[in-house]
C-alpha cells in the first residue's frame, strides 16, 4: 500500500508546490486529511486561461461512493471537463487521519494548479462546498475509516469500474 504524505509548508503562487521536487507527473489528487479537502491537479503545458479558470471559473464537484474507493468528480468551466479523483482513508498516513465532522455545514475545499514540468504553483483557490454535498462527502469518508482496508485489489478494481465508465456525472445536488 502505498501511503501518501501531505506537504507541510505555505502553499504560495509562484513557489514550488513541494520544495523537494520540480517536475511531477501529469495528474491529479484528490485527498481529505488532518481535516482539509484539497484537489491539486498537476499540468503540463498551462495556459493564462487556465490559470484564470482555476482562479475565477466555476467549479462544481459531486461524489460517488464505490466501496471501498470515494470518487471525487469535478469540472472547472474553461479548464476541464468532468474528471475523477480516487479517495481512501486507509491510504493516508495515520497521523494525517482525521475524521471529517458530523452535520449540516459547508466544507471548504482548496484547489491548487501546479505546473509538471517545474513543479511551481501556478493557481489555487478556496471553494466553499454545497452542504448537501459536504453531509454526503463527510458521510462517506466516516464509513470508509469504520471499515476494515480490504486490500489493494479491490482497491484497484474500484478504480478500473469507474474508468471503463461510471454512468454518473450528474448535478442534482452540486
Amino acid at each position: 500500500m502505498n501511503k501518501r504524505k501531505r506537504n507541510v509548508h505555505a502553499y504560495i503562487v509562484g513557489q514550488l508546490y513541494n520544495p523537494r521536487q520540480t517536475r511531477w507527473p501529469e495528474a491529479a489528487q484528490y485527498d481529505y486529511r488532518s481535516g482539509q479537502h484539497e484537489l491539486v491537479m498537476f499540468w503540463s503545458g498551462i495556459s493564462p486561461g487556465d490559470i484564470q479558470a482555476v482562479k475565477r471559473g466555476t467549479c462544481e464537484f459531486e461524489m460517488v461512493e464505490l466501496p471501498p474507493v470515494i470518487f471525487l468528480l469535478y469540472r472547472i468551466n474553461g479548464a476541464c471537463d468532468w474528471s475523477d479523483q480516487p479517495y481512501s482513508w486507509h491510504l493516508l498516513a495515520e497521523d494525517e487521519r482525521m475524521l471529517p465532522p458530523p452535520g449540516p455545514g459547508r466544507a471548504l475545499m482548496q484547489v491548487r494548479l501546479v505546473a509538471c514540468e517545474t513543479g511551481i504553483l501556478r493557481a489555487q483557490r478556496l471553494i466553499s462546498l454545497k452542504p448537501r454535498l459536504t453531509q454526503r462527502l463527510h458521510a462517506a469518508i466516516r464509513r470508509q475509516a469504520a471499515a476494515p482496508w480490504p486490500g489493494d485489489e479491490a482497491y484497484d478494481n474500484a478504480e478500473v469500474k469507474t474508468q471503463r465508465g461510471y454512468p454518473y456525472y450528474g448535478q442534482d445536488d452540486m
